[in-house]
């Protein structure tokens, strides 16, 4: 039956060929397909633009391996929700209106509140358009199916759709007024190779091989914050918004060297995360690096905003090599036995993944 919906092989299946050269591997993980109109009613229906009302499913799946005792990371599932997004974006791209020119849109941004620990296997996501536009918004839900076939929802976001400057020709905005972060030459950094699985994110294999450990801040608007810069190395593949999205993992472990966040027993439960892409990169699909690829390096400027009882925030900005802005975003975080109303004791907190 030919209904004009793009059909694709059985997204399982798809995901699991293996793959033809570690370059690859990333975006293998990665993968959604689209697979129709949602098959469950879905509150996000009465909640949509009277004008697209249809909400569209995603399939996807989380491997084992990124999992820590069964409790997909974080990172992943942000990875995900961008991935989601961008399939959407192409599937059923905005139309503009006539006379207009027409728009190359990208995902801008992400903001998303944790609800599951969720667990390794098949997931779906669905999405449906609440605002078009210069802007357009999507809102998603990321779940599962449960062994007693209940649904049950792991996250829920906001993704928006925008124009975004060229990396190379854009000026920074008015609100940001911080340079690139000092660093060292990158060939004299002490970078650690991850072959210890000290940390979940360390398991990400060939993905991510190599982390700078924290070098000494300068002076700057977050001087007064405990703050850690450092470098990550993304090993034969460009730079993304799902890349980093996926590697916020990664972002704020090095804040607990500070003795200030180690006192609190950091736990790292994430509640909920935000990102924002501020220049256009590498899009999906015509990105691919070749075999042997050259890596690339990101630097991190990690911060917290908040140290309250029971409560922790994170802000962090990453940048390339050239010095350019790539993302800014934040987390908030829980500290180590606390739970949800930030009091000791009770009832344990089941949202979040650990990131």
């Amino acid at each position: 039956m030919n209904d004009g919906i793009a059909r694709h092989p059985d997204p399982i299946q798809r995901e699991m060929q293996p793959s033809a050269s570690r370059e690859h591997t990333f975006d293998r993980l990665l993968r959604c397909v689209y697979s129709g109109p949602s098959p469950i009613a879905s509150d996000l229906t009465s909640q949509s633009n009277s004008s697209r009302p249809n909400v569209r499913r995603f399939s996807a799946r989380i491997p084992p391996e990124f999992s820590a005792g069964g409790i997909p990371f974080g990172g992943f599932l942000l990875a995900l929700a961008v991935a989601a997004l961008e399939y959407d974006l192409e599937e059923f791209p905005p139309v503009d209106k006539p006379g207009k020119e027409k728009k190359e849109r990208e995902v801008a941004g992400l903001q998303v509140v944790f609800l599951e620990g969720g667990k390794e296997g098949a997931c779906w996501v669905d999405l449906s358009r609440v605002r078009e536009g210069g802007s357009v918004v999507a809102q998603g839900v990321l779940g599962q199916q449960t062994s007693d076939c209940q649904h049950i929802e792991l996250l829920r976001f906001y993704g928006t759709y925008d124009v975004l400057p060229e990396l190379a020709s854009f000026d920074d905005e008015d609100h940001i007024t911080d340079a690139v972060p000092a660093h060292p030459p990158f060939d004299s950094m002490n970078f650690t190779e991850l072959k210890e699985k000290t940390e979940p994110w360390m398991s990400f294999g060939n993905l991510l091989d190599r982390v700078a450990l924290p070098f000494p801040p300068l002076a700057g608007p977050f001087q007064n914050l405990p703050e850690v810069r450092y470098a990550l190395r993304i090993p034969g593949r460009p730079v993304d918004a799902r890349s980093l999205a996926f590697f916020t993992d990664a972002f704020s472990t090095p804040l607990r060297r500070i003795p200030e966040i180690q006192a609190r027993s950091f736990r790292g439960l994430t509640l909920d995360a935000h990102l924002r892409v501020r220049r256009r990169m590498h899009r999906r699909g015509n990105a691919a690096p070749a075999a042997g690829g050259s890596d690339e390096w990101v630097l991190v400027r990690a911060h917290s905003g908040h140290l309250t009882s029971g409560w922790y925030d994170c802000v962090c900005e990453v940048w390339n090599a050239e010095g350019k802005l790539l993302v800014t975003g934040g987390q908030t975080r829980m500290m180590r036995g606390r739970t949800r109303d930030g009091s000791k004791g009770g009832r344990k907190v089941k949202v979040g993944a650990k990131i």
